[in-house]
């Protein structure tokens, strides 16, 4: 009998050997990696068949390659809408197909890829987006394998009479339970527990007690989003709970080998062994439908105290061959082996373990080929950059710590303005050539193994060499690491101090202050106070425009940021603030010190998004010829501005050298012809911010037939200017949206990149008048002194004329002095 099996078995085999293709099979047994490196590698991507253009784009989304993503899916999803609905394999089948089934079935597994890439990218509202279009393709249609039925209207046969306990079903349970778990997941990182509770008990009542459910691990998927929500909510104990998976004595059974034979039959099981590669399927199988779940167990363990056990895990994980196709899984594994060995009182290691996973992070970053995508990428990953510096200030290693603060902080801006492609003739051909041979270098270095090899290391050096000669701002963005501590500092005045803020949302949440001057650093800590609340807390009060409620919240949060480094301040003519977070949107100038003076009145302010760009922010450019465009004709009378045309008429009798523009002549088209030639722009319009896509924020312009009159991040990017100051007398034009990576997107960074040393921009909306009365105050003072100073002296009279802050603390510079 067992001889009659083998024969059977091998003839089996032999008609099945060969249907499947290396590549399907490579994605089927979770080596993410190696087909990511392969894919990269392959000029015709884009014209295989289906299903090896589907195994590579899961590759992508799985290793975090995401330069490929987005051809992967317009062309599968071309493929999708003109499938003919007779088709009878899916793509992810075991059979080679140039097609992809259109039924629910197919359309649930191209969801689910989006639905990972979105999240992925830190993509929210694309994320929230998908799960719900995930969800609802799941609880309205039936998933048949394949779909028949010509009349597109009828292409998904509803669940009702549908066979509940079917493969195919359950992998309709399986989506089902991934667009709740990742719902569930977005409502926990918006500290929305019950609605992420509500969503976790819609996961544990789906019924995964079936033969097939225990065969096709609806259980691990279950606890894998359970474990992330409950994890997310800080309840470790129920993701502990929801990890342990208990396999039934069917599941056993089914489990087996010689079992599997008799239940599945001879020919599906060659079918198997032919798609997985190895007559021990099962060991893949397990691999790519358990190792998230087990991954997340580990996690679990480590926060509930169960060290030995998550460490083991962790361990295990990182030393499996596969593990670095799962973008996600290698670097939280090694975070987790830092925080045990933090924990533990090994500081060297964690170190070591901190510094592995933050350049896996890095250069999945790097892969990223949109402003966008690297914005929301990370926003989950800031623990890691905040355990690192925390570690680094108990060990009094102030350098390193500040090191990785900027890494933290200026990366998002590096990697935001290192995706700008479109240099073109602003750029000398030799650094034009550099940058290309770096861009491949660093392209090779993402597919290798070992990151950059030390032959690459040294053409990133010479290509940088290259670049730094000829274009030093450039190379700074193509840098991985931001300036030295030693290199800022020379550039620090002598009565300069620069205190930059870090919020380390690490094992113990903390507030860092470093206090840097031309000779010292300092660095103070403390837990994390309530910053966010008394932020919005002082801008409500500011915004009601009369009143005093505004001081008591001015005063805590002096209190909280000043107070604790305020020896160190003493020596102070110059205060440039690096804020973090939320602290984006403080006014600082007007926190108040216990004797009742404003910040603004003991030192000079300026901002700066990031200390890095200090470098390039205060080297001053001759001339003061001034262009102003003010209240342009934007066809809708309610937004015309005419105190901001009065405005701009003030300045141009202080300014001799200076060029007014209103109305239509106030374009767009003028700014970007005329903008190179000025050091001094001043833009009196309306702003308009999209934290959905920060990217599309823009100013409004009048338009005419070269341009529509408005004027985007990316198109600011692409002016070149020469201006010591560039003034936006608009509304809110300081601010875009925050992510938790701190990447502050708005106009400010667009004119800092296009080569403006300053910005003076306004926090909200102020009135005309007041706006009007503070403007002509800082152009009187401007011809004198610097801006930062300027500013003070012009925010102290209208002061004196409007009280209230509402009239003139929304007022900042950013960059020059």
């Amino acid at each position: 009998m067992i001889a009659v099996r083998r024969i059977l078995l091998l003839a089996i085999a032999i008609f099945v050997a060969g249907c499947t293709s290396n590549v399907t099979r490579s994605t089927l047994s979770g080596d993410y990696k190696t087909l990511a490196d392969e894919g990269q590698q392959t000029p015709e991507l884009l014209s295989l068949p289906t299903n090896e253009l589907w195994a590579y784009c899961q590759s992508f989304v799985k290793s975090r390659v995401f330069t490929p993503i987005d051809g992967c899916f317009n062309e599968l999803d071309k493929r999708f809408e003109d499938a003919d609905d007779t088709l009878l394999y899916m793509v992810q089948g075991w059979f080679d197909t140039q097609f992809i089934a259109p039924g629910a079935f197919g359309e649930g597994m191209l969801t689910e890829l989006k639905l990972e890439a979105a999240m992925a990218r830190g993509n929210i509202k694309n994320t929230e987006s998908l799960a719900n279009s995930l969800y609802n393709l799941t609880t309205t249609y039936a998933y048949p394998l394949a779909v028949t039925n010509n009349d597109y209207a009828e292409r998904y046969p509803q669940i009702a009479g549908y066979d509940e306990s079917g493969y195919s079903n359950i992998y309709r349970l399986k989506h089902q339970v991934l667009a709740l778990g990742t719902l569930g997941l977005m409502a926990a990182r918006n500290n929305e527990p019950e609605l992420a509770s509500r969503y976790a008990s819609e996961i544990a009542a789906i019924d995964a007690s079936s033969t097939n459910a225990a065969q096709w691990r609806l259980p691990q998927a279950k606890a894998l989003w359970l474990g992330r929500i409950y994890l997310t909510l800080g309840d470790f104990e129920k993701a502990y709970q929801a990890s342990i998976i208990e396999k039934n004595a069917m599941y056993e059974f089914l489990d087996g080998l010689t079992t599997a034979l008799d239940v599945i039959g001879p020919i599906m099981y060659a079918a198997m062994v032919d798609a997985y590669g190895d007559t021990d399927y099962k060991t893949a199988l397990n691999f790519t439908a358990e190792f998230e779940p087990r991954f997340m167990r580990h996690q679990a363990e480590l926060e509930t105290g169960r060290l030995a056990a998550a460490q083991e895990g962790y361990q295990a994980i990182i030393n499996e061959p596969k593990v670095k196709g799962f973008g996600t899984v290698y670097w939280q594994a090694l975070y987790g082996l830092g925080r045990i060995a933090d924990l533990q009182g090994n500081n060297s290691q964690a170190i070591n373990y901190y510094q592995r996973a933050i350049e896996v992070i890095e250069r999945q970053r790097k892969s990223m080929d949109t402003e966008a995508g690297r914005i929301g990428f990370v926003n989950d990953k800031q623990a890691v950059y905040g355990d690192m510096v925390s570690l680094l200030v108990k060990e009094q290693r102030f350098n390193e710590a500040y090191n990785y603060v900027e890494r933290a902080k200026a990366r998002a801006l590096v990697d935001l303005l290192a995706t700008k492609q479109r240099f073109g003739s602003q750029l000398p051909p030799a650094a034009e050539q550099a940058l290309t041979s770096l861009q491949s270098i660093e392209q090779q270095a993402l597919v290798n193994d070992s990151g950059i090899t030390n032959e690459a290391t040294r053409g990133i050096a010479v290509q940088l060499k290259v670049i730094e000669q000829t274009t030093p701002q450039l190379a700074s963005l193509l840098t991985v690491s931001p300036p030295s501590l030693s290199s800022i500092q020379n550039r620090l005045g002598k009565q300069e101090t620069l205190l930059l803020y870090f919020f380390s949302q690490g094992r113990q949440p903390e507030l860092f202050a470093f206090v840097v001057t031309a000779s010292s650093i300092a660095v103070h800590s403390q837990p994390l106070p309530a910053l966010e609340e008394s932020i919005t807390a002082l801008r409500d009060a500011i915004n009601r425009g009369d009143g005093d409620a505004w001081q008591k919240e001015a005063a805590q949060l002096y209190s909280h940021l000043i107070a604790p480094v305020a020896n160190e301040l003493n020596a102070a003519g110059t205060l440039t603030v690096v804020p973090h977070g939320a602290l984006h949107y403080l006014p600082f100038t007007i926190l108040t010190a216990p004797d009742g003076r404003l910040l603004g009145e003991q030192f000079n302010l300026r901002l700066l998004p990031a200390a890095s760009v200090l470098q390039f922010v205060d080297e001053k450019v001759a001339g003061e010829q001034l262009l102003a465009l003010a209240n342009p004709d934007l066809n809708a009378p309610e937004l015309d501005l005419p105190g901001a045309q009065r405005e701009a008429q003030q300045i141009s009798k202080l300014w001799p050298q200076s060029q007014i523009y209103s109305r239509t002549q106030a374009s767009e088209s003028l700014l970007k012809q005329q903008s190179a030639n000025f050091q001094i722009i001043h833009l009196a319009s309306h702003g308009v911010f999209n934290p959905d896509a920060p990217l599309q924020s823009r100013l409004f312009l009048a338009a005419d037939a070269a341009n529509d009159g408005m004027l985007t991040v990316p198109e600011i990017y692409d002016l070149n200017l020469d201006a010591n100051l560039v003034v936006l007398s608009a509304c809110e034009t300081g601010l875009g949206d925050i992510s938790a990576g701190d990447d502050l997107v708005g106009l400010n960074r667009g004119f800092l990149f296009a080569g403006a040393n300053g910005i003076v921009s306004s926090l909200w909306q102020v009135p005309d008048e007041a706006t009007s009365y503070l403007m002509s105050r800082f152009y009187t003072y401007l011809q004198s002194e610097a801006p930062s100073s300027a500013l003070a002296a012009a925010q102290q009279d209208t002061r004196a004329l409007y009280p209230h802050p509402f009239y003139w603390a929304a007022f900042q510079l950013t960059g020059g002095q």
